[in-house]
């Protein structure tokens, strides 16, 4: 058995890597059949150029992995097909589920393996890959006239924000009640980030509470402002530039200002369900490949695409509704993956036969 799984898995990793590499440069082709001209005209250089797509293939390759599961086990079980060794297999009295563990075993190591590329590789390729194309730095961006909400009873805002030396000119910050009434009004020439605390230099403080008013040439701001810079410079819409640490971060500065995280909490969930989403185009390829003799390769390839294509698109269905607030997004993907898992067990289990 074991010169067998060898066989088995020495061919699909053959076939996964040629086709790939295949499905990345055709991609590839057309994009730089469609855009290369408009980055020249927008003065962006050779090496850019080049720096762009090399940043770009982690995102293709975590996108066509799926589809180059499913090709590469048409193409490995085929040719075993086409060339009777099935037939023999089976004969020998090994039954397609031991024929088919060694392959599915690979598949969920490579699924975790791509997991732990995308946290490490592809987050990064995304950020390099879009500052590159939209000419900005993501980790240095500098923000104007910007307000940020620390909780439902703490606003800050700023006429510019440095990312360079953590400052804030002329900062302002509303403290309301509970009643959300104004309770303390706090403004200063510049604020800057020292020590873990941010300290306010030229500070009025109007206590409308307490009907007070102090100044200072400069204040310590941990009694009333615990805000980290990076809060303020989170880009809370490009998820998908962050790791899951990084995003758990920005989830937790959201709904410490009461805002809403559906965004995020969808990213992460989506993070952890993608593994499954291998092992189920698997599973539905195997189920029809497996048969391939009575049915043909090619009415088995077709089936298994419509299937991993419906599959595809109502999972990125559920996905925009998770984002669009529509419930707890790990319950949300639940359903999808389940419901096709079950599909996929069930049409294995036919094959069988």
């Amino acid at each position: 058995m074991k010169i067998l799984d060898r066989y088995i898995l020495k061919n699909f990793i053959l076939f996964l890597f040629i086709v790939l590499f295949l499905f990345i440069f055709i991609f590839l082709i057309v994009d730089i059949s469609d855009n290369l001209s408009n980055y020249l005209q927008s003065g962006k250089s050779v090496k850019e150029i080049i720096l762009l797509y090399l940043f770009y293939i982690p995102s293709l390759l975590t996108l066509l992995f799926p589809l180059g599961i499913l090709v590469s086990i048409f193409i490995t079980v085929g040719i075993m097909v086409k060339n009777n060794e099935l037939v023999a297999i089976k004969s020998a009295g090994i039954s397609v589920y031991r024929f088919l563990i060694p392959l599915f075993l690979l598949i969920f190591f490579l699924s975790f393996l791509q997991f732990f590329l995308k946290e490490n590789i592809e987050t990064y390729s995304t950020r390099r890959y879009r500052e590159i194309k939209e000419s900005k730095d993501f980790e240095q961006i500098n923000r104007e006239d910007f307000v940020f909400v620390q909780d439902e009873k703490t606003v800050l805002k700023g006429e510019y924000f440095s990312v360079k030396n953590f400052s804030i000119k002329e900062p302002e910050i509303f403290k309301f009640g509970e009643k959300k009434n104004l309770e303390k009004y706090v403004k200063a020439k510049r604020g800057i980030f020292k020590n873990d605390e941010w300290i306010f230099e030229s500070c009025q403080i109007y206590d409308l509470k307490n009907n007070l008013f102090e100044t200072f040439e400069n204040r310590e701001m941990f009694d009333i402002l615990n805000v980290k810079p990076n809060e303020i410079v989170f880009d809370r819409e490009n998820v998908d530039i962050y790791k899951i640490s990084e995003l758990l971060k920005i989830r937790d500065s959201i709904k410490k200002s009461k805002g809403e995280v559906a965004k995020q909490e969808t990213e992460i969930s989506y993070r952890f369900y993608f593994i499954f989403i291998n092992i189920i185009i698997a599973l539905i390829s195997a189920s029809f490949v497996v048969n391939a003799k009575n049915t043909g390769i090619i009415f088995g390839l077709a089936i298994s695409v419509l299937l991993s294509f419906l599959y595809w698109g109502v999972l990125q269905g559920f996905r925009s509704a998770a984002s669009n607030g529509g419930g707890n997004p790990f319950t949300i993907f639940l359903l999808p993956n389940f419901f096709f898992l079950f599909i996929s067990f069930f049409l294995l289990y036919k094959s069988r036969k």
